[in-house]
């Protein structure tokens, strides 16, 4: 390779580097936890950091196995599950954009309870956990937000293994995760409810004809009420 050519692979080099930063730089600050940091910890933080991409299928982390990283999912879908004695799948819970995965086995520092698998393309951010102990948790603000974030996904978990109707689920899936919904085949997101395809189908015609949402020219669709949409879960209402 001339020098020339050698000196320009090294400029494409830190340019992708600096993209790369710069969008971990994005991603870190829209995350509730890091928004009370200064630049100079961002700047840290980002060091200790990276995003990857994952298909359909891929585990982030097997149960039992030891963890190692804090991870953010930033795009698609995971779904959490375990075995029980007879070998049975049982699903724990799915999660949607944007949350964090997997943190109590690092806080507990034991072994992951859990299996969790993308069920769709997912982006997620990876933090190394142990510089992030080292550097961060010394921070009064984050371990407090951690705090809390713990106890919003105990709330979650709960609200999740409660008795819903599908409309309910249905609404409040469509209401937190528009995007996830229009890149998600139905018969997945059947699966994720727990509800049957035609369920879905007929539940989605409803929302439609009640004039919840639109479906635009590309085939996606537009929530035009979500006011309307958020009461099907927030009252229990089941449309007739």
């Amino acid at each position: 390779m001339s020098e020339c050519n050698l000196c320009r692979f090294k400029e494409l080099v830190i340019d992708k580097r600096i993209t790369e930063q710069q969008k971990i730089r994005a991603d870190l600050c829209n995350i509730c936890l890091f928004k009370t940091l200064t630049d100079a910890q961002i700047d840290e933080l980002i060091q200790i950091s990276s995003i990857k991409q994952f298909e359909e299928g891929d585990i982030l982390f097997y149960e039992e196995s030891k963890p190692g990283y804090l991870y953010f999912l930033l795009k698609g879908a995971i779904k959490e599950y375990k075995y029980d004695t007879s070998g049975k799948t049982l699903v724990v819970q799915h999660y949607f954009t944007p949350n964090i995965i997997g943190e109590a086995a690092n806080f507990g520092q034991m072994v992951y309870d859990t299996t969790a698998e993308c069920v769709s393309k997912c982006m997620i951010l990876t933090i190394t956990y142990e510089d992030f102990e080292k550097k961060f948790l010394k921070n009064p603000d984050i371990s407090f937000k951690l705090l809390l974030q713990l106890a919003k996904k105990i709330k979650t978990t709960m609200s999740y293994n409660m008795p819903k109707d599908s409309m309910s689920k249905l609404a409040e899936f469509i209401y937190e995760n528009e995007e996830l919904f229009n890149t998600t085949k139905n018969y997945k997101i059947a699966k994720m409810l727990n509800i049957s395809p035609e369920t879905l189908s007929r539940l989605l015609k409803k929302l439609k004809d009640r004039q919840i949402f639109e479906r635009k020219e590309n085939g996606h669709y537009r929530i035009s009420n979500r006011e309307g949409l958020k009461q099907f879960f927030k009252s229990g209402f089941e449309l007739l």
